[in-house]
């Protein structure tokens, strides 16, 4: 076998062992994307949205900080931004009082 044989079929082997090595990792990223955008309820996301726009904005924000940083610190914002609104509401309580009389 001729010596630049060998080396071209080396180099190419090392070459798709490379490629090789990146394919189970976006495999496994194009499944969780797939499962991920199954796992959307859309008709519950239209009726979040006409009971409370807030709310929908906590789910989009936590969502996209899952997707973009790390499922911790999106589960952590969303809980955030939660705490947030249930202490605006408290702060914005408005109360009847009725007396017997």
């Amino acid at each position: 076998m001729a010596k630049g044989t060998r080396r071209g079929r080396q180099s190419l082997q090392r070459a798709s062992s490379i490629v090789l090595a990146y394919k189970p990792r976006t495999a496994l990223g194009a499944l969780l994307v797939y499962i991920g955008a199954k796992l959307i309820n859309w008709k519950q996301i239209k009726s979040l949205w006409k009971i409370s726009r807030s709310e929908t904005a906590i789910y989009f924000a936590t969502m996209i900080t899952i997707v973009c940083k790390d499922l911790l610190v999106g589960v952590i914002v969303g809980i955030i931004l939660s705490v947030v609104k249930l202490v605006y509401r408290f702060t914005h309580l408005e109360l009847d009082f009725e007396t017997d009389g």
